[in-house]
């Protein structure tokens, strides 16, 4: 049945209006043209859903539908669908300093602008901030852009996009900016957040069914929120049948439209014949996706007469069977206890054996990888000819300088290069943008003066070949990227001229100062600074100024500081290890125990000045547990983790055994701890696999002893090692490569999604 617009014209004597209960569809004015006072009403019986309601047990067809123009009694459905691209976020503009006081403690997930490499349309508005947001599973909460009408539209600041890894607890009760405010912020919590409150709601946690109540009760539902959209449909369900019993709810299923409506369910249960508890799920849907992202929950406790069996007789023979099954598990017991204590001490003794030995051969493993890691390039060596750089008007990314790179693929290609005349100059900065290295161009005007300089000695500017970090680096590809950032280490020291480049400038971004110190401060640049001074010390090493180069350090106070790895600034640390991410410091154990192997087994020869320098420093250099901190704030958990562990103790009773006579007796191994790959993710793990675990200690001893490589013979068989102090400054061609290889990094090439806090150098 249809009811159009002008289906009651001319019923001015009408009193009375019952429409029929298979009634599809009445428009409003219909109902608005009848004489004032006509009692409108409803056949008996049920009713199909449709797009109206006559009382609150309705429910509209359309799931989408909220509560609109009531007219005669008849409430009409307000549609609001679904439509691309937009979440069923919640809303709320703060004035800054309110936005500043609740948001500022909270620990970031991502600051996205229009001119970012990746997302960043979610900068263009508020609701695509909030879709992006709904997109990240980590995303609980997002703040849109700087509504300033006197900002330009051009400020990189006038819209941004920032994600939230927790969300404000007073983020309802905050105030909203009036209209008029000069400065504010757009926030608002995904639908994820909002569940928090927009959930339905079970008033009775459980319901009792008993004799007494006839196993029929009742229960409340209700809304925590007003949905954003349409209304909720609840259906009762029993998480799985019990027997023969049955339950019914009434009404099967429930709509609600905004908070202040509660429903009543009846349920009931038939052929009750023992005491169960079933759990109730309230199936949810929702055109509102906050109201189906949990799902709320009920107990039934169903009871018999008195809360146990109908039958006297249950009890009786429950517990002769208890008393039976007692006597035969203790008679079994018994038996098993004499069996375990004949056999405790032998499987105890056993597996005390296999622990240890897994313990000595992970400590082996590790300490043979260490020096495996620091032998080889880990990617391919790209640099540019010296014409070419000081031809660069800017520092552009290495995709678009490819047709000019030079590419060598291992250490041994670099060294005949090197007897062919060529001179490697690597070099080393800190980014000063988010996005861009050098907005400005003031660090490629001192590389291009570090290059003249290295000229001015001598060398040829034909022969010259630079390495600079966006240029050398993959930056489009990830996994390419991240290969050439573990041999960062393993360039630096296979280079003729180590240059670091750090005029004082301000980063473009964060307004930091950005210079000699802040650079000597980071973790990875001192990881840099150690790997070219262990193997070729500091001659070739220096500091691009206006009078030229000049040694990178001044003294030696400032040569220590800046081979402390272990005790420089890492952005991970700083930002709290999103994710409960495993920090830098731990990627550079292996790298800087396989330096230290190098040092020590030559600690009576060319690395003789190098192990006086480390030797009373090597318990802070190589510290064996550090403190990782993960979150911000109220929510930071500080634990202390191993970094090194016994692993540089590992190192010398290796070299001393190598060094010992073969035919000489064994000594036993030491105890010692694996570093902080075996004990936090068990890295080298699947190389015990292949070990046979019933070896005894003394063949893990004799095999723990270092392996000499092929690129040790040729150490051996160069030059005398260059002096390490600070006073040996002379320039000439590099004499012995250096290989250092390191793994997982968020290095300078990650600078353009470091947030706004933590982007104020070149390594993270």
């Amino acid at each position: 049945v249809l009811i159009g617009p002008r289906a009651f014209d001319g019923l001015d004597a009408l009193e009375r209006l019952t429409l029929p209960v298979g009634l599809a569809h009445i428009s409003p004015e219909a109902l608005r043209a009848l004489p004032e006072g006509v009692d409108v009403s409803v056949e008996p019986g049920p009713r199909e859903p449709g797009s109206f309601l006559f009382s609150t047990a309705d429910a509209f067809e359309d799931k989408c539908c909220g509560l609109g123009d009531s007219v005669g009694g008849i409430t009409f459905c307000n549609p609001v669908p679904d439509v691309p691209g937009v979440v069923d976020a919640e809303f709320k503009k703060m004035e800054l300093d309110v936005f500043h006081e609740l948001f500022d403690p909270l620990p970031p997930l991502m600051t996205i602008t229009p001119d970012s490499p990746f997302l960043s349309e979610a900068a263009e508005s508020a609701s695509k901030c909030a879709a992006y947001c709904d997109f990240n599973e980590a995303c609980q909460a997002f703040s849109g852009e700087i509504l300033d009408p006197a900002r330009p539209a051009d400020s990189p600041y006038a819209k941004l996009c920032q994600h939230w890894a927790s969300a404000p607890s007073n983020f309802a009760e905050a105030p909203t900016a009036p209209e008029d405010a000069e400065l504010s912020r757009m926030t608002g919590l995904p639908p994820r957040t909002r569940a928090r409150n927009a959930r339905v709601v079970a008033t009775q946690k459980v319901v009792e069914l008993s004799k007494a109540n006839g196993y029929t009760s009742t229960f409340d539902l209700r809304l925590g929120a007003n949905p954003l959209r349409g209304g909720v449909r609840v259906t009762p369900r029993l998480d799985v049948v019990k027997e023969n019993m049955q339950f019914t709810f009434d009404p099967p299923r429930v709509a609600l439209y905004n908070a202040d409506t509660i429903v009543t369910v009846t349920v009931a249960a038939t052929n009750v014949e023992r005491t169960v508890t079933p759990t109730v799920i309230l199936d949810t849907d929702a055109c509102d996706a906050a109201f189906v992202e949990e799902t709320e929950t009920l107990k039934l406790d169903v009871r018999t007469e008195d809360g146990s069996n109908n039958s006297s007789n249950k009890h009786k023979r429950r517990a002769r069977q208890g008393v039976l099954a007692a006597i035969v598990i203790s008679i079994a017991v018994g038996c098993l206890g004499l069996a375990w204590l004949a056999l405790a001490a032998r499987r105890y003794a056993r597996r005390k054996e296999k622990l240890e030995t897994e313990r000595a051969a992970l400590v082996q493993e590790q300490v043979l990888a260490a020096q495996t890691c620091v032998s080889e390039f880990q990617s391919h060596f790209h640099v540019l000819k010296g014409p070419d750089f000081v031809e660069l008007t800017k520092l552009v990314p290495h995709e678009y300088l490819r047709d000019r790179l030079l590419v060598f693929d291992s250490v041994a290609d670099v060294r005949a290069a090197m007897a062919a005349g060529d001179v490697f100059v690597f070099i080393s900065h800190q980014w000063l943008g988010w996005s861009e290295p050098d907005p400005d161009g003031v660090h490629l005007a001192a590389m291009k003066q570090a290059v003249q300089s290295v000229v001015a000695t001598g060398v040829p500017l034909e022969r010259v070949r630079v390495w600079v970090d966006v240029a050398s680096i993959p930056q489009a590809n990830r996994a390419a990227q991240k290969m050439a950032i573990s041999s960062l280490p393993c360039f630096a020291s296979t280079s003729n001229f180590f240059v670091v480049v750090s005029p004082d400038v301000v980063h473009k971004d964060t307004g930091c100062l950005c210079n000699s110190r802040t650079y000597r401060s980071r973790a990875w640049c001192r990881a840099e600074i150690m790997s070219c001074w262990a193997r070729n010390g500091t001659e070739g090493m220096f500091v691009s100024t206006n009078q030229g180069l000049r040694p990178l350090a001044a003294n030696d106070a400032i040569l220590l500081e800046a081979l402390d790895v272990f005790h420089g600034e890492l952005t991970c640390c700083r930002r709290g290890h999103p994710n409960a991410d495993p920090c830098d410091l731990e990627a550079l154990v292996l790298p800087m125990l396989g330096l230290y192997a190098e040092i020590f087994r030559d600690r009576h020869g060319v690395a003789a000045e190098a192990y006086s320098v480390l030797e009373p420093v090597k318990d802070q250099f190589y510290p064996k547990t550090f403190t990782y901190r993960c979150g911000h704030g109220a929510a930071e958990v500080a634990e202390e983790h191993v970094l090194f562990g016994d692993l540089i103790a590992a190192v010398e009773f290796a070299v001393a055994m190598d060094e010992a006579d073969p035919d000489a007796a064994v000594r036993r191994l030491p105890d010692f701890g694996p570093g902080t790959n075996g004990q936090r993710r068990h890295k080298h793990l699947h190389a015990l696999r292949t070990l046979d675990t019933k070896r005894t200690d003394v063949s893990i001893t004799r095999t723990l002893r270092l392996q000499r490589s092929v690129s040790n013979d040729e150490h051996r068989s160069g030059p005398v090692r260059r002096s390490t102090s600070v006073a040996s400054t002379r320039t000439k061609s590099m004499r012995r490569p250096g290989w250092l290889a390191r793994g997982r990094s968020s290095w300078r090439a990650s600078a353009p999604r470091i947030p706004a806090d933590d982007a104020g150098d070149g390594h993270a």
